[in-house]
């Protein structure tokens, strides 16, 4: 693509983006947002919907039961549970040597997995 073309590209995109996201916003949200700059200001306002998110996966882990589900089931139910939570908690990278030495994020992964092997043990209840 010439230069041209992906400067042209790039000022429409600035225009379509904004306009989207508008015309999906109920209008009492667009009110509020509609002199907001794009991008780090929705993202400032509107990212902490992640917290509420975590907090109802761990809720929904820890009230998890075994209940009339087979073990596969209740398993795969958890595996879920557990891969989006995930999603929402990334381990964060040591920044001063590529790759890490110091064993923390290693140490972390393994609290976490701890944290699934002590929740597994409830099928029985």
């Amino acid at each position: 693509m010439s230069t041209l073309l992906h400067e042209t590209w790039k000022c429409y995109n600035k225009m379509v983006i904004p306009w989207r996201l508008t015309c999906s916003m109920m209008p009492s949200i667009k009110q509020s947002v509609m002199w907001m700059k794009f991008g780090s200001d929705l993202i400032q306002r509107f990212s902490h919907g992640d917290k509420f998110r975590i907090t109802n996966l761990q809720e929904e882990i820890q009230s998890c039961r075994h209940g009339d589900s087979t073990i596969f089931q209740f398993y795969t139910r958890l595996q879920i549970l557990w891969k989006e939570l995930l999603l929402y908690r990334t381990i964060l990278g040591c920044t001063y040597a590529s790759p890490c030495t110091c064993g923390l994020i290693s140490k972390i992964q393994k609290e976490r997995d701890d944290d699934c092997v002590i929740k597994f043990p409830s099928w029985t209840e």
